[in-house]
C-alpha cells in the first residue's frame, strides 16, 4: 500500500497562496456578516421609528376627520348667514340666528403631533428608508403641519380680535355665548357645557345684523379661513397622512 500526505501534489508556494486566499475570504466573509448585521439592525431601528410615526399620524388622522366635520358645519353656517345678509332677512328654519352666530365663535388651533416624525428626521434614520416617495413625504410633513398650524392661529386671532369685538359692540355676546355652551361645537355638539349657561332676564333681537355691512365683511373673513382649512386639511393633509401610513406599512414589510 502506498500512502501520500494530503494535497501531496500541491507545491509549498501554491499551498501558501491557498492559505492566504482562505484567510482573505474568511476576513471578507466576517466583514460581510458584520455589514449585513449592522444593516439589519439599522433597518430594525428605522422600522421601530416608523411604527411610532404611524401611530402618531393615525392619532392625528382621527382628529383631522373630526376637524373636517367641524369646518364643514362652520362654513355652512357662515354661508347661510351670508345669504341672509344678501337677502336682508334671516329665513333658515334649521337653526336660529343666535345658534348660527354661536357657530362662528368657535375656532381650532390645528395642533398636530410631530414628535415622532421630527425624531426620525433629526436622527438621520430617514436615510435608511428605501422608498424615495416616503422619504420625500416625511421630509415635507413638518413644513405642511407648520403652515396649517399657522392657519389655526389665524383662525383663533380672527375669533378673538375680529368676531368677538364686533359682537360685543353690535349684539348681546352673552346671549350668543349661552347658545355656544348649550349646543357645543358643530356639528355634533362637542365641548358643550350647559352648566355654564347664564340665565338672562331679557334677550336681544339680532336680526338687524343681517343689514350690517361690517358683519358681512367679518363673515367673509371667517369664510376665507374655513375654506383654506377645508381645502388644505380635508382632501389634502388627510389624504397625505393616509398615503404616508400606507407606504410605512409597505416599507416595514419590505425591510423586516
Amino acid at each position: 500500500m502506498t500512502t501520500t500526505r494530503p494535497f501531496g501534489r500541491i507545491g509549498p508556494v501554491t499551498w501558501l497562496v491557498l492559505q492566504g486566499a482562505a484567510t482573505v475570504v474568511s476576513i471578507l466573509l466576517a466583514f460581510g456578516i458584520d455589514a449585513w448585521w449592522e444593516q439589519r439592525n439599522a433597518a430594525a431601528e428605522k422600522n421601530v421609528m416608523l411604527e411610532s410615526v404611524k401611530a402618531e399620524m393615525l392619532s392625528d388622522l382621527t382628529w383631522v376627520k373630526s376637524q373636517c366635520a367641524y369646518r364643514k358645519a362652520s362654513l355652512d353656517s357662515v354661508e347661510i348667514l351670508l345669504r341672509a345678509v344678501a337677502a336682508g332677512r334671516y329665513e333658515d328654519t334649521e337653526r336660529t340666528l343666535d345658534q348660527r352666530l354661536a357657530d362662528i365663535t368657535w375656532y381650532s388651533d390645528l395642533g398636530f403631533s410631530t414628535g415622532a416624525v421630527n425624531s426620525l428626521l433629526s436622527s438621520g434614520q430617514a436615510a435608511a428608508i428605501e422608498d424615495p416617495e416616503l422619504r420625500a413625504l416625511l421630509a415635507g410633513y413638518p413644513a405642511a403641519v407648520a403652515w396649517l398650524s399657522d392657519l389655526g392661529r389665524r383662525d383663533q386671532k380672527t375669533v378673538f380680535e375680529v368676531v368677538t369685538p364686533f359682537l360685543s359692540r353690535n349684539a348681546n355676546l352673552l346671549q350668543i355665548s349661552n347658545e355656544g355652551y348649550r349646543l357645543g361645537m358643530p356639528p355634533d355638539g362637542a365641548l358643550a357645557e350647559p352648566a355654564r349657561v347664564i340665565p338672562l332676564a331679557a334677550t336681544s333681537d339680532h336680526t338687524p345684523l343681517v343689514n350690517n355691512r361690517e358683519f358681512a365683511g367679518i363673515l367673509l373673513h371667517k369664510q376665507w379661513i374655513d375654506v383654506d382649512v377645508q381645502s388644505n386639511l380635508c382632501g389634502g393633509m388627510d389624504k397625505a397622512i393616509d398615503e404616508i401610513v400606507r407606504r410605512i406599512d409597505q416599507e416595514i414589510r419590505n425591510t423586516a
